[in-house]
């Protein structure tokens, strides 16, 4: 029983080869479909054709490789290309046609390198030259040109144009900065004959026409101020000076802009310059983002320099 163990467990001495089909040769080559095309060729036995050990022996085959001969012989009876004769087999008209060419190799192409842009540049599209980009500096002598947007232009192969364009303005709320408010001196142009009377508003003299009242007079001089803060765009916080009809109390010609219109209280010129623009800052909500420092300043001045009185009596809001 051992003996017959023995015997069972031994290997076959045939030579298994790999799946991969190779030539009779040896290494990588024709299929066996082209070299028993070219036995047959050799043979030139066009009539009858070659039979199978001819093929066999003529190919110097080794027995394990049997199989794949036969195999390619019967694959090539179904398609076509070899002819079946009692047991032999011969080429078809148009097996003879056909060469067999080597396969060759492609050369794969090396990939150049692509050096980086410096000072921020940008390759649009892939492979051309260094552009600018977005955060490239704009390197011009014009001080307002500093930052680049998308331009609407293209190269010519359609990469994107970055330029030079100028600062966006940032408004006093984005930015947390405080917007300074300014003085204007309208009176001139809303009274034009107020250095004349002294400095002081003569609605009486005004009146031309009789049929016209003290109030149609004062409507279209509020008229002409709206006028000029719309055509001006003058902003919240702005304070201007349109002239006073009481004689010696001028600082009632005083009023400030909010929202497109001039307002004014009797109740703040008794405080006095500073607590008066400072109060119509707090009541109007405008003291978080206008800076009233420079506004105070051109009041005080103003108030100073009065020189539309030929008496020398100025206004004395300033002194409080």
């Amino acid at each position: 029983m051992s003996a017959l163990r023995r015997t069972s467990r031994r290997r076959s001495p045939i030579r298994r080869t790999s799946r991969r089909r190779r030539s009779i040769s040896g290494g990588e080559g024709p299929s066996y479909k082209l070299q028993i095309k070219s036995v047959l060729l050799a043979l030139k036995e066009t009539r009858t054709g070659s039979s199978l050990p001819a093929i066999k022996k003529f190919l110097g085959a080794s027995p394990a490789q049997y199989r794949y001969i036969n195999a390619a012989l019967r694959k090539g009876v179904e398609t076509g290309f070899f002819i079946k004769n009692k047991g032999k087999y011969k080429l078809s008209a148009e097996a003879k046609k056909s060469k067999w060419k080597k396969k060759k190799k492609k050369k794969k192409k090396k990939k150049k390198k692509v050096r980086k842009c410096s000072d921020n540049k940008i390759r649009s599209p892939r492979g051309t030259r260094c552009r600018p980009g977005p955060r490239t500096p704009c390197r011009n002598p014009e001080k307002h040109l500093k930052r680049r947007k998308l331009s609407q232009r293209k190269t010519k192969r359609g990469g994107k144009v970055y330029e030079c364009v100028k600062k966006r303005k940032r408004s006093a709320r984005r930015s947390g900065k405080k917007r300074v408010a300014k003085f204007y001196n309208i009176v001139d142009i809303i009274h034009p004959r107020f250095r004349e009377d002294s400095g002081v508003v003569k609605w009486h003299e005004d009146l031309r026409d009789g049929n016209k009242s003290f109030e149609e007079y004062k409507a279209k001089a509020r008229k002409k101020v709206a006028r000029y803060i719309r055509k001006n765009k003058l902003k919240d916080g702005d304070v201007i000076f349109e002239g006073s009809e009481y004689d010696g109390r001028q600082e009632y010609g005083f009023s400030m802009v909010v929202n497109g219109r001039a307002m004014s209280d009797d109740d703040i010129y008794d405080m006095g310059y500073k607590a008066g623009i400072m109060s119509y800052a707090e009541t109007y909500g405008l003291k978080k983002t206008v800076d009233f420092k420079r506004v105070i300043q051109q009041v005080k001045r103003f108030c100073e320099n009065w020189d539309y009185d030929p008496y020398g009596h100025k206004p004395f809001w300033w002194q409080m």
